[in-house]
């Protein structure tokens, strides 16, 4: 288990073309999207749950942060979130790359895993675990897990097959901001592609199966049809250990 709570966000703010309406607000088991992700993170023990997003929309889901870049996609928002965490990061940092770590499959040699520490006593600054609103099957259990396995100054991030990231159920620690801002100043919006040198734990699919966890989990929901695939099934307990 982790030394501390998570720190989670979820982001809220997309444009949700492809939905046809605000995905974070579809009703989805008698509540909205983004109420059921928020009991979620708060079912995993989050310190902190803050919403990404627009007060004026999402203020009874919690405390929001305003993304400062608009339309810039998730990175905007992710972006907004850790300079609101950590507003003493300077954006003229750099953070040396670093060969990605992986959580080894079952049977191979095994890395120990890091603890997440004490935030305040990190020179790396806070980490926030970073939630896309739309993952209903998303569990408190693999948030815990997730959040102990994170590193601090870096970039914590699960894959699914064949070795995808998801970098919208990821740990971001706030030493990345200066990446991530110059990379929004560059008009570079792929998350994925931002990061390829930053410092980085690589949580791989045979780790995460092995911890008990389905990839499932991070099916998202992008069109109204989609929301049904959980719909004929059982909803899962937030209190899911």
């Amino acid at each position: 288990m982790p030394r501390s709570a998570p720190r989670v966000a979820i982001l809220a703010g997309g444009q949700s073309r492809r939905m046809g309406r605000d995905k974070a607000l579809v009703s989805w088991h008698g509540q909205p999207l983004l109420a059921h992700m928020v009991a979620t993170a708060r079912a995993a023990g989050a310190a902190e749950v803050v919403i990404s997003g627009d007060p004026a929309k999402y203020a009874a889901f919690g405390p929001c942060v305003p993304d400062q870049w608009l339309g810039c996609g998730p990175l905007g928002g992710i972006a907004s979130i850790l300079r609101a965490s950590a507003p003493r990061v300077t954006p003229s940092a750099a953070i040396p790359a670093a060969d990605p770590l992986r959580v080894p499959p079952p049977g191979a040699a095994a890395q120990a895993a890091p603890d997440a520490r004490s935030e305040s006593s990190s020179a790396a600054g806070p980490r926030v675990l970073v939630l896309a609103c739309d993952l209903p099957g998303m569990t408190p259990g693999f948030l815990r897990w997730l959040w102990s396995q994170s590193i601090a100054g870096g970039w914590t991030v699960p894959l699914t097959p064949p070795d995808r990231p998801e970098p919208l159920c990821a740990v971001y620690a706030a030493a990345l901001l200066p990446i991530l801002e110059a990379a929004l100043h560059a008009g570079d919006y792929k998350i994925t592609r931002v990061l390829a040198p930053a410092p980085q734990r690589r949580l791989t699919p045979e780790a995460i199966a092995a911890a008990g966890f389905a990839p499932d989990i991070f099916r998202n929901c992008n069109f109204p049809g989609d929301l049904a695939v959980f719909g004929n099934r059982q909803e899962r307990r937030i209190d899911e250990a």
